[in-house]
């Protein structure tokens, strides 16, 4: 799959999260819990607890450039013009780089290359962006072998590239490319030339590696076409075995690991009401987006035997899976509306003893009548599900401990 990515997603306008008191019915209370993940600040102290053993880059107010969260704290995530998007909730990944912001390091291989260290203002704010000059614009690159890799296996390379001041523009497309090539399925390439500008831009390419690998090799600012006056800038080179990349991880003598994130409600417990109940949920979907599992809550008694899985399903559509007493599966259901990548969605179940009603932008809701809910509730995971985690901005969660009627779901939901 070949792609280009920006820095963060752009995106100027979003839908305005609407205060939800003014489409309560008369006797509807407010919620319970009332997590908007948007505005900074807006979740409580105590509301939630972050555990993640390793910083994360996330996107900054105002400018929208890369910053490091420490462990076990999430911040809304910004794009590249300041507007944010949520918490980016994630899964653990390991960029199998070293020297991620080092190309002028032996590490890197370089071919027609020559490479000067910190020649440019970096997507975080610092003078580490190297400048690449072509000798020829004959498949002049950097390089990286990577041995030890798994079969069949999804892999992933991302990279931030610029082009530097008084750079020539490519005079074509595939003049400028990032390739993976080797014990992978068929060389992959993706071909930027006509989207690079003077603005930092996160490119990506993925392969899939074949049935006996030995090695493959990471190409980045491959230059072609005889284009030798295209200079660039790069930085935050990263190869995870994913089908698509997640959020920058920072290399110096060895590969990195960033820790999942689990984010938890505080006093569970006290704040669940087993008999009845309301949750929704506001999140944003990558571009791309991918065919995974992407989890939105998952709500259980800590063992999986009594729990509800909601979660956004690998054919974009919404999904929740209930488990009562033991019994996989009491409830199966998905919506119909298929979103699409970089969609805002929307989406809630309500529960009740042989009720159970799911939305997802539909004008009528997914029924079940032949159900129990879960007892013994005591650990809510946002952004997480059985069948997978987010790997997205959630932008707000909601819960009320009552069965909502279907009319508010839809309004909440549309």
């Amino acid at each position: 799959m070949v792609q280009s990515m920006p820095v963060l997603r752009k995106q100027n306008t979003f839908p305005v999260l609407r205060p939800v008191i003014d489409i309560l019915p008369p006797g509807v209370s407010r919620p319970t819990i009332d997590l908007n993940f948007v505005r900074q600040g807006a979740v409580p102290a105590g509301g939630v607890t972050v555990n993640r053993g390793s910083v994360k880059y996330t996107g900054r107010s105002g400018d929208g450039l890369l910053v490091q969260a420490p462990n076990a704290t999430l911040r809304t995530d910004h794009d590249t013009n300041g507007v944010p998007l949520g918490w980016l909730i994630e899964n653990s990944s390991t960029n199998l780089l070293s020297r991620s912001e080092e190309f002028d390091n032996a590490y890197w291989s370089k071919n027609g290359t020559t490479v000067t260290a910190n020649q440019g203002v970096a997507p975080d704010g610092t003078t580490t962006a190297d400048l690449f000059e072509a000798d020829d614009g004959t498949n002049d690159s950097v390089f990286r072998v990577i041995t030890g890799v798994a079969a069949d296996t999804d892999i992933t390379l991302s990279v931030y590239i610029a082009l530097a001041p008084g750079s020539a523009t490519p005079a074509a497309d595939s003049n400028v490319q990032i390739v993976l090539f080797g014990d992978v399925v068929g060389t992959v390439v993706n071909s930027i030339g006509s989207n690079l500008t003077s603005s930092f831009q996160r490119f990506q390419v993925s392969a899939v590696t074949d049935a006996s690998p030995t090695n493959f090799t990471a190409q980045i600012g491959l230059i072609g076409g005889a284009d030798s006056e295209v200079d660039l800038l790069v930085w935050g080179a990263q190869v995870e075995a994913k089908s698509l990349p997640s959020s920058y991880i920072k290399t110096t003598t060895g590969s990195a690991l960033r820790a999942a994130d689990i984010v938890l409600l505080v006093q569970a417990a006290a704040l669940w009401n087993e008999p009845e109940g309301t949750v929704f949920m506001e999140f944003l979907l990558p571009n791309p987006v991918g065919a995974l599992n992407r989890g939105l809550v998952r709500i259980n008694d800590n063992t999986g035997n009594e729990e509800i899985n909601f979660y956004n399903k690998n054919t974009q559509v919404m999904s929740i899976d209930v488990d009562s007493a033991g019994n996989p599966a009491e409830v199966n259901m998905s919506t119909s509306v298929v979103w699409s990548a970089g969609d805002i969605a929307r989406g809630a179940f309500a529960y009740k003893v042989n009720d159970v009603a799911l939305f997802g932008n539909d004008a009528t809701p997914v029924v079940d009548t032949g159900n129990t809910p879960p007892t013994g509730v005591n650990r809510i995971r946002i952004g997480h599900a059985a069948p997978g985690m987010a790997d997205m901005h959630i932008r707000r969660f909601m819960y009320w401990p009552m069965r909502l009627p279907n009319q508010l779901l839809r309004e909440l939901t549309t």
